[in-house]
């Protein structure tokens, strides 16, 4: 499996980030990006490292965080996170958001891929504007982007976690496929019907494997994905 990371693991990352000293500001805005709201925040903390906020509160930063913490332990390609306290009303992503709370997701900010090639030899470029069967996977995973298996991998798992809509992707400038959007996790029945993946014999190796990974995952381990950090709340509410 290709190692390749431009991006800390959650492990590596606190389990609680206090945001009473971040210096916030809003994404630029950019076309064609598809599901970016104007809800979301970048802030910037005491270390200078960057995260993206995207102040949907604490039903959501908890389905988000516990299936990317699952998903890494696999050694499936996640975005990162950490649980975020931002206690001042008057912080700038809280004053305004309307119905906001102090418990939020803070999503380590990864540099993205643009939407054409970046050079004559971009590892994209054997994906950009082409369908996605599993013959194509391989190819773009022997071409150069890293863990672009995950992309089987992760529907597998959001599937077995109960997924409400499939996760969504990211490409890297480093040519990484990373697994995003995971708030519509742990919302319907898990199980693997309707996980067009099955259609797909040469993909069968890979489902086992998620499912074999997942089964081998211990109660201590899953007691840790789930453990919320102390000082910590959230709503127990489907929306805000």
């Amino acid at each position: 499996m290709n190692e390749r990371r431009s991006f800390p693991l959650i492990s590596q990352l606190p389990k609680l980030l206090d945001a009473s000293d971040w210096v916030w500001q809003k994404p630029p805005e950019r076309e064609g990006v598809f599901g970016m709201s104007r809800e979301w925040w970048i802030g910037t903390d005491r270390e200078g490292r960057k995260w993206l906020v995207k102040m949907r509160n604490g039903f959501y930063a908890y389905r988000e965080h516990v299936f990317a913490s699952l998903a890494q332990r696999l050694g499936i390609s996640c975005q990162s996170s950490a649980y975020l306290l931002i206690e001042s009303e008057d912080a700038e992503p809280r004053l305004h958001t309307e119905c906001s709370e102090p418990w939020q997701l803070a999503l380590w900010l990864m540099d993205e891929h643009a939407a054409q090639s970046c050079s004559s030899a971009c590892a994209l470029s054997v994906i950009i504007g082409k369908g996605m069967d599993f013959a194509a996977i391989r190819h773009a995973q022997v071409s150069g982007i890293a863990h672009f298996e995950d992309l089987v991998r992760g529907d597998v798992l959001g599937y077995l976690c109960g997924q409400f809509e499939p996760h969504g992707h990211f490409f890297t400038r480093d040519h990484e496929y990373v697994v995003i959007d995971n708030e519509c996790m742990f919302a319907g029945t898990p199980g693997l019907n309707g996980c067009h993946w099955h259609e797909c014999d040469a993909a069968r190796q890979l489902i086992i494997e998620v499912c074999r990974g997942l089964a081998r995952v211990t109660d201590q381990e899953l007691h840790e994905v789930a453990a919320i950090p102390e000082g910590y709340g959230r709503s127990h509410n489907s929306g805000r």
